[in-house]
């Protein structure tokens, strides 16, 4: 008890002597929120924006009042009108005044929101909903965004078995998927193939089990390999991604991406390694390339998940998307390689997944928009 009075008194403290609280004050009464907008969205980190980006330009083109917050921000972002952005913390949000409230946060509480408005949950993956989120995560939004059929079966199932479920589903695709399949693939000099490693966050992942011999075992096939952290591994620290730099640093084939960075390497990759990442189905989908999935320990944070009836899509579209193989790195180097010879094979089929899985394709953000402004009436 004593300790976490401790850790909650350093955490006021920070927020006061940092500027946090400052901040704070400063959107509360700024005017652009002051008498309220229509739609008011909210990125608990800055990359959050990739999946409301396309919602919002619609939404600035349909001439829509609304506004974004951005928290752990330093400065507005790139990717939005500054002048639509605001800059707090979480601890405010329920001050605000809108009629409809997007964030693509799940795990939020009613108190937390602004208290006059409509919820919805924006899709942050394209992973099903009910193992990879604790249960209840999405109990608090009064219309949760489905970007596939898989979404739609998942949320009415949890309807049935959760009296506290309130969330409609509304398929409206993926937003993210709007902007990643207009980025050009990023050209190289080199001929030799790109492999982009991708792990998802959390323990046991690709990284910490076999990062270090697989890095090796793929440069040593002469291939370019970039490894793209998924952004938790920035935001929380991680060890790891020294030792890659020690390791392999001065290698000129070698290079560790971040994940809001422009480049967008691995829409260029001939070639992805996940483990239960979303963004294998975000890269199988965008580029009808296939994918090698190190089969690892599910990332379980719902251990009544199977209630559901449910297999999430994380687990059961591996094999159709490219090769499961064990997590050891010469296994998954030669799956790699077996890839680079036949992945031309894969794509007709990924497309046929992808549009049962990721509805609206290049077309969220309009459609999202549209129910928007349904609700708006």
């Amino acid at each position: 008890m004593l300790r976490r009075l401790i850790g909650r008194l350093r955490r006021e403290l920070r927020y006061g002597f940092r500027g946090g609280l400052k901040r704070d004050i400063a959107a509360v009464l700024a005017p652009k929120l002051r008498h309220g907008v229509d739609v008011l969205f909210y990125c608990q980190f800055p990359f959050h924006e990739g999946w409301i980006r396309t919602t919002v330009a619609d939404l600035e083109e349909a001439g829509v009042s609304y506004a974004v917050i951005v928290d752990h921000a330093a400065q507005p972002l790139e990717t939005l009108p500054a002048e639509k952005q605001v800059l707090c913390s979480q601890r405010v949000l329920s001050r605000f005044s809108c009629k409809v409230f997007v964030t693509a946060v799940s795990g939020m509480t009613r108190r937390q929101m602004p208290n006059t408005a409509t919820t919805i949950h924006m899709p942050h993956s394209l992973a099903s909903l009910h193992m990879i989120y604790p249960d209840g995560a999405f109990d608090a939004y009064d219309q949760i965004f489905a970007c596939g059929d898989h979404h739609v079966a998942e949320i009415e199932q949890l309807q049935r078995l959760r009296p506290s479920f309130r969330g409609r589903a509304v398929t409206i695709g993926y937003g993210k998927t709007d902007w990643l399949v207009e980025e050009p693939r990023k050209e190289s000099n080199d001929e030799t193939s790109l492999v982009v490693i991708a792990p998802s966050w959390g323990a046991d992942n690709l990284f910490d089990r076999v990062g270090v011999p697989l890095i090796s075992e793929l440069l040593d096939l002469n291939l370019r390999v970039v490894c793209r952290p998924h952004p938790s591994f920035f935001v929380f620290g991680s060890r790891i991604l020294s030792e890659f730099e020690s390791q392999f640093g001065d290698n000129d084939r070698f290079q560790i991406e971040k994940s809001d960075a422009t480049d967008i390497s691995f829409l260029s990759a001939d070639v992805l390694i996940s483990d239960y990442s979303g963004i294998a189905l975000e890269y199988a989908f965008v580029t009808g390339r296939p994918v090698v999935f190190a089969d690892l320990p599910a990332k379980v944070l719902n251990p009544g998940w199977q209630s559901v009836g449910r297999d999430p899509v994380e687990l059961g579209l591996r094999s159709q998307l490219g090769r499961v193989v064990e997590p050891d790195a010469r296994k998954i180097a030669v799956a790699v390689s077996e890839l680079l010879r036949t992945g031309s094979e894969e794509r007709a089929r990924i497309e046929a997944l992808r549009d049962a899985h990721n509805h609206n394709f290049r077309a969220c953000g309009a459609t999202a928009a549209r129910a928007i402004e349904e609700l708006l009436g």
